[in-house]
């Protein structure tokens, strides 16, 4: 296996930056494993900004594993409001449910922490670091530019090879600063665009500074984002943001697509769409009977007393 080495110099100066420069982060300041793995979810899809508004109001109204595991679903979708990509509010609660069901605490072994839901490659990395306090070098869309240039000269290096690479250099004892120190890096110096090398502490052993040329593989510009404009992600965040104004109390289906289809100018077909794969997804609630037809976000409700109830979906 390929060896790979970090001069000590490099290492130092990384630390001193991020010492000096750290980015002032509110779930940095705490070392409750709860509070730190809502902001991993949060991150996950959303820009640092946008989780910064919405990380504290939404630990003031589940400040525990216990309160978000007792919340019914619609209520952790509602205040999810902001966030997007709103099934990760469901496996949030489904986490929470599966942490109490182990007496409140995080499994410590990497396979039990995969099994947990809603937790991928990247959030067990940041568990084992953050959290739990072990070596372990976390790889994310920032890092993995920020190492490839770095150590590789290039951008859209392996996953297994940047991976290999954040682990050998990783300082022992030192994980929690030092992944940290790379995101800031990412964040604020190694951009995508217009990186500003002159100013990174680890410019002098940069091999992609170093070099006349920049060297992009083609991987590592990633996919383009189809357009949202009338796209089902964005009808589908409209119909569940329409639910969270009415929260708790449900919205009849027929004033929901009419009010959906005016407010994104969108045809009746896209709406129904949309809202068949949120109640397929259990993000919404479709109560029908004899003389209604509403939505609701989602309850705590029991299999049983949901099809007596009338629910279509989990």
């Amino acid at each position: 296996m390929r060896r790979y080495r970090s001069p000590v110099d490099a290492k130092v100066a990384l630390l001193a930056w991020y010492d000096r420069e750290a980015r002032d982060l509110p779930w940095r300041r705490t070392r409750d494993p709860y509070a730190i793995v809502v902001a991993e979810f949060m991150l996950q899809q959303t820009t640092v900004r946008r989780v910064t508004e919405k990380w504290r109001p939404f630990l003031d109204r589940f400040p525990t594993w216990s309160a978000l595991a007792k919340a019914a679903p619609g209520a952790a979708i509602d205040a999810w409001r902001g966030l997007g990509y709103n099934r990760r509010a469901l496996r949030l609660r489904e986490l929470a449910l599966e942490v109490m069901d182990r007496g409140g605490t995080l499994p410590q072994e990497p396979d039990a922490l995969r099994r947990l839901p809603g937790v991928g490659t990247y959030t067990v990395s940041a568990i084992r670091a953050f959290v739990l306090g072990h070596d372990v070098a976390t790889i994310d869309v920032n890092l993995r530019r920020v190492l490839g240039r770095w150590l590789f000269g290039r951008e859209g290096v392996r996953d297994r090879e940047v991976a290999a690479a954040a682990q050998a250099i990783l300082p022992p004892g030192q994980a929690k600063e030092w992944n940290q120190a790379l995101m800031d890096i990412g964040a604020t110096i190694c951009g995508v665009r217009a990186p500003r090398c002159l100013l990174c502490p680890i410019h002098p052993e940069c091999r992609w500074a170093a070099s006349e040329k920049i060297h992009r593989d083609d991987r590592s510009a990633g996919r383009r984002q189809g357009r949202f404009a009338g796209s089902s992600r964005q009808v589908r965040g409209r119909i569940v943001d329409l639910l969270r104004d009415h929260f708790p109390e449900p919205l009849s289906r027929a004033a929901a697509i009419e009010r959906v289809k005016d407010a994104l100018v969108v045809d009746s077909a896209s709406v129904e769409a949309a809202l068949l794969s949120l109640v397929r997804d259990g993000l919404v609630e479709d109560r029908v009977g004899p003389d209604t037809d509403l939505l609701v976000l989602p309850a705590a409700r029991s299999p049983e007393r949901k099809a007596q109830l009338g629910f279509r979906g989990r």
